[in-house]
């Protein structure tokens, strides 16, 4: 245990001495003892000393007095010991007001005392003390180097971390989600508070990547340390302060040691997990290009990784729209974030596929989430669109609500029998999503059926042919002021040649309806009356909206 200034005040040499301010703060820790007889104070002090001095450098000086017990605040100091009879009668009212002020101890030393009195023997205690936090912080690291040496993973670290200190101990990942709680938390607003702290603020106090005492709005404190991977904060590590035991120095020490531990255990999972997530690349690209000898073999391939490919299953796909911008306007711009979405994302959809007691085969890809989802028992086509959609709706909600300012896309295509249909799934999928997007120009869930006939249009692999042949039949409409009479027809087309319904929906004059269209129909010279020509100007115009 460290030595705090209530214990000194009990030595046979302090006997004489009076504590006459912050009585509540002689829980300070001591951790060091030394001499202050200058007036500038400030470049050198160092948290948990506690300072000696006659006030030689302060006599007279009100302000000066104010000044050095304001720094050693400042600095977090044990105490300050002020000797009376050569500079002063006794201390001055100024120095003890700031000591009550700050609850910061201030101990008035008899003129009979010397200096060597107190420092020799404070030195031993420490050094005693030192010596022994140690020994047990020795203990406490090898313990926990056993336990990952053993093959323990984080929760058995936190159980013998409780074991050893004994108090309540928290370990979260970078987004403060529980990974390991153990010991009772008496108080549920002792957990609130720890999962409560802003990022932007957790990450401000843990900057240098030590153990940071935070008080909670119980009157609790607890320790909480960064787990730092790489460079990154993957995690935080926190104990908390029991009602029948306060935090101690040994804590600081264990929380350090448990903190480099658990990063050593997340970076092995990390490795892990790469490799898992390697082999689902390279089992995807070979599902996605053919590239196998048979269904079984790649379907036993697929098993290794436990999902079974011998059910039904279509595919969706999940895209992050705009990813750059989203990561530009970041308040902290680091990659970790970004993983961190495509995981929250990954997250979300296999607890909803759990929940539909579905098997959640899901894989990464760039920007994309690739879905496998089970159609098994959905015995038709129009099944098989309806609950796809529904759950795609469902999933994007829960996204966009649980993830600021993120927008995605999403892309369902059918279900054909046999592994390799899934590449056509997959096919359908992503064009739903590059087709949608330009259709309707918005972020949403699209199915491939929906498409109409741009299934067609996106098969013709030439978009050369397809650019040549909006050229001749819009050629002369395609410049900024053809635009609104390109309007206005598409509007018509899409009504049936309905021109009362047309109109309506342009806002316009029926008379001014027939104007554009006499306008487009001299510009284009083609009759708007021939059934090919209408044809011709339809494809055209769809063709515009996906080139």
């Amino acid at each position: 245990m460290a030595i705090k200034v209530a214990d000194i005040l009990k030595f046979d040499f302090m006997q004489e001495a009076k504590l006459l301010a912050g009585q509540a703060g002689v829980s300070r820790e001591i951790k060091y003892v030394d001499i202050i007889e200058v007036p500038d104070v400030k470049g050198w002090l160092k948290e948990g000393g506690l300072f000696l001095t006659t006030g030689y450098s302060m006599k007279d000086n009100p302000a000066a007095q104010k000044k050095i017990v304001k720094s050693l605040q400042e600095a977090n100091s044990a105490g300050l010991c002020m000797k009376k009879g050569r500079y002063f009668d006794s201390i001055p009212e100024v120095i003890l007001a700031c000591g009550e002020k700050y609850n910061f101890p201030v101990i008035e030393l008899p003129a009979t005392i010397s200096y060597v009195d107190i420092l020799l023997p404070l030195i031993d205690e420490i050094l005693g003390k030192e010596a022994y936090l140690l020994k047990r912080s020795e203990k406490i690291h090898q313990e926990l180097t056993k336990v990952v040496l053993m093959g323990g993973g984080i929760d058995h670290i936190a159980q013998t971390l409780y074991q050893l200190i004994p108090r309540p101990v928290l370990i979260q990942n970078a987004e403060q989600e529980i990974l390991a709680l153990v010991g009772e938390v008496r108080e549920k607003n002792q957990l609130k508070d720890s999962l409560a702290l802003p990022m932007r603020k957790l990450k401000a106090r843990l900057n240098n990547n030590k153990v940071v005492r935070i008080e909670g709005e119980n009157g609790r404190s607890r320790l909480i340390a960064p787990i730092i991977v790489a460079g990154n904060i993957y995690g935080y590590i926190s104990v908390f302060e029991s009602p029948d035991r306060k935090i101690e120095a040994i804590d600081y020490r264990a929380v350090e040691h448990a903190a480099t531990v658990i990063a050593l255990e997340m970076l092995k999972e990390k490795g892990q997990s790469e490799t898992e997530k390697r082999m689902q690349t390279e089992l995807l690209n070979d599902l996605l290009q053919n590239n196998y000898s048979s269904a079984k073999t790649i379907a036993k391939r697929a098993s290794y990784l436990g999902w079974d490919l011998t059910k039904d299953y279509l595919t969706i796909v999940i895209d992050i729209d705009d990813l750059e911008s989203y990561y530009l306007n970041l308040e902290y711009q680091d990659e970790s974030h970004i993983q961190a979405v495509k995981e929250e994302i990954k997250k979300i959809v296999r607890w909803e596929m759990v929940m539909e007691n579905k098997d959640p085969i899901l894989i990464n890809q760039s920007d994309s989430l690739i879905i496998f989802y089970n159609c098994q028992n959905l015995k038709t086509k129009q099944q098989n669109q309806q609950k796809s959609l529904s759950f795609a709706r469902h999933i994007r909600r829960l996204i966009v609500k649980n993830i600021p300012d993120i927008m995605i896309s999403i892309g369902i295509g059918n279900f054909y029998p046999e592994i390799k249909g899934l590449r056509q799934s997959y096919k359908e999928a992503s064009q739903a999503i590059k087709i949608g997007k330009k259709i309707y120009r918005e972020n949403g869930v699209y199915h491939y059926d929906e498409l109409g006939i741009f299934k067609i249009l996106v098969e013709l692999d030439n978009y050369d042919v397809l650019k040549e042949f909006r050229q001749e039949i819009l050629g002369p409409a395609l410049d900024e002021s053809g635009a609104e009479l390109l309007e206005t027809v598409d509007v018509l087309l899409n009504n049936l040649g309905n021109k009362t319904q047309a109109a309506a929906e342009l806002n316009i004059h029926r008379n001014s309806l027939n104007y554009r269209i006499k306008k487009f129909s001299e510009l284009l010279g083609r009759d708007l009356n021939n059934s090919d020509n209408l044809l011709d100007i339809y494809l055209a115009i769809k063709i515009s909206q996906i080139i």
